[in-house]
């Protein structure tokens, strides 16, 4: 199995400046529900993105981010990771966004 790891930080702007707000690492092929839900909202939204990637993304299709389809994803994901807190966020995924 391929190994995901996310490693962001969120930033926000100030006055035209940008700020370091946090940062985070998750490692998406080991992470479980109940701890995926712990993370920073900037944390669930970069997870769904690369979860989103890793499961539509063939080398053919065209590389286009809909944002309104990944804030559904998100909440989707969080919703099924509430109600199943000890399952793999991997196989979570596989049953949500897997063509």
């Amino acid at each position: 199995m391929k190994t995901l790891t996310i490693t962001f930080i969120a930033t926000g702007l100030l006055t035209g400046d940008v700020v370091r707000v946090s940062a985070e690492t998750i490692n998406l092929s080991t992470i479980r529900c109940a701890e995926f839900l712990t993370t920073s909202k900037e944390g669930i939204g970069y997870a769904a993105a690369s979860l989103d990637a890793f499961h539509h993304t063939d080398e053919d299709d065209p590389l286009i981010v809909d944002s309104d389809k990944l804030r559904a994803d998100a909440k989707r994901l969080a919703d099924f990771c509430a109600a199943n807190p000890d399952l793999r966020l991997m196989s979570a995924s596989e049953k949500l966004l897997s063509r």
